[in-house]
């Protein structure tokens, strides 16, 4: 008789605060450049990698409905004339460059107060499966030259 295979992913959700969501999968979607080394996951099994993508797969409608949040902050809440005083901003005296500078900070602290919130907020997501303890290991060490300890913590948080 055959045994049954035991399906190993979770079912249900799990919330994690949207900033470890949005930082976990920046982190892991890190792209290498020529000023930067990118995240390999190339250290993973087969098997392992599978289940990082499709971590990713269950973190990423989060990342994107947070940046078209960021989007939509910045729409409403630009000062009126703000795009006309950015392009005249290099002709301008300094005194209407102070006073553009002034206006650009709380532009930026509005937007920064109002995505703040939303970092903080716990965001429901599908549950996944796991890394063990072996590939997450193995991941660290792929990558210790761009992870310190708290990035560690965040990603055994978020796949381990």
């Amino acid at each position: 008789m055959k045994e049954k295979k035991e399906n190993k992913t979770p079912k249900g959700k799990v919330a994690i605060k949207a900033d470890k969501i949005i930082r976990a999968y920046r982190l892991l979607n890190m792209e290498r450049t020529e000023k930067k080394e990118g995240f390999k996951l190339s250290a993973l099994e087969a098997n392992d990698l599978y289940i990082v993508i499709r971590a990713l797969d269950a973190l990423k409608p989060v990342v994107v409905k947070f940046e078209d949040f960021v989007k939509d902050a910045q729409k409403k809440l630009k000062p009126d004339g703000w795009d006309e005083k950015v392009q005249k901003y290099q002709e301008a005296s300094d005194e209407e460059k102070a006073e553009i500078d002034r206006e650009a900070m709380e532009y930026t602290n509005r937007v920064n107060e109002c995505v703040s919130t939303e970092l903080e907020k716990d965001k429901e997501i599908e549950a996944y499966e796991r890394l063990g303890k072996e590939a997450f290991g193995k991941l660290v060490q792929a990558n210790g030259h761009i992870l310190e300890t708290p990035t560690i913590i965040l990603l055994h948080e978020i796949l381990a």
